[in-house]
């Protein structure tokens, strides 16, 4: 059977990305309202080290949960439309265990998430405080400063990122329930302007499925997997993707 070209899998993604979009955006704004709710109640000096050292805390319950939702079910669509598509069967593989090892991995994806939310408040609270000590209005200014058109791009940001992470995930997953066939994988770019140059080199890259991607030096099961070397610079806003060849 067929699989996607590079432009089905960008259609696929933008659905999906779409959907997740609307998870993320507001799991930013309630976390802005754990800080800003939390603020009001405190002094000036007990500003910093209640985002410092309680909002990580505070936060991560949220993460948790938009992380484990996101993944489960773009993963578990994108696996089972891959399945069906290499298989000519509507029936599910068996494609839960990789992707149930996969997500117990994302401890590590959701600190840095974590860390970055934070460090984004304490700029901005450090901004805030130099400009009036009032309470009410330094929620006001992280208002506009964190909650609007930042944590807008922010959301849109994270839900392309993640997105396409679960998206390869799950077509991987997929691929991988053709027991007992030999799957061969191509890296494949969006085939653009705005392709990083470290991807265009990767294009059409080919590995066995179960072996690993090698871009600009660092190892991927498939583009966007965080759980190789891959660091920040192979992996934020990435679209890549992988196509499969069956022998």
């Amino acid at each position: 059977m067929a699989d996607l070209t590079w432009q089905g899998m960008e259609a696929e993604r933008i659905v999906l990305s779409k959907r997740n979009y609307r998870k993320v955006r507001p799991t930013l704004s309630r976390i802005h309202t754990i800080v800003t709710d939390r603020l009001k109640e405190l002094t000036i000096p007990e500003l910093e080290p209640f985002i410092r050292y309680e909002l990580p805390n505070l936060a991560l319950p949220q993460w948790n949960a938009l992380y484990s939702n996101l993944y489960r079910n773009t993963a578990n669509t994108t696996a089972s439309a891959t399945f069906a598509r290499l298989s000519g069967q509507k029936e599910f593989g068996n494609f839960m265990t990789p992707i149930q090892a996969y997500t117990q991995n994302l401890d590590k994806r959701i600190a840095l998430v974590n860390n970055t939310t934070v460090n984004k408040y304490l700029k901005e609270l450090g901004l805030a405080v130099e400009i009036t000590n009032d309470i009410r209005q330094i929620a006001q200014i992280l208002d506009t400063t964190v909650n609007g058109a930042y944590n807008r791009l922010r959301a849109m940001q994270i839900s392309r990122t993640e997105t396409t992470t679960a998206h390869n995930l799950g077509r991987q997953a997929g691929a991988l329930a053709l027991n007992n066939l030999t799957i061969i994988k191509t890296w494949v770019t969006m085939q653009d302007a705005t392709v990083r140059d470290a991807h265009a080199i990767a294009n059409g890259q080919q590995k066995l499925i179960t072996q690993p991607f090698v871009v600009d030096g660092e190892t991927m099961m498939f583009p966007c997997d965080f759980t190789g070397t891959a660091t920040a610079h192979n992996l934020v806003n990435c679209r890549c993707g992988e196509a499969y060849t069956i022998t």
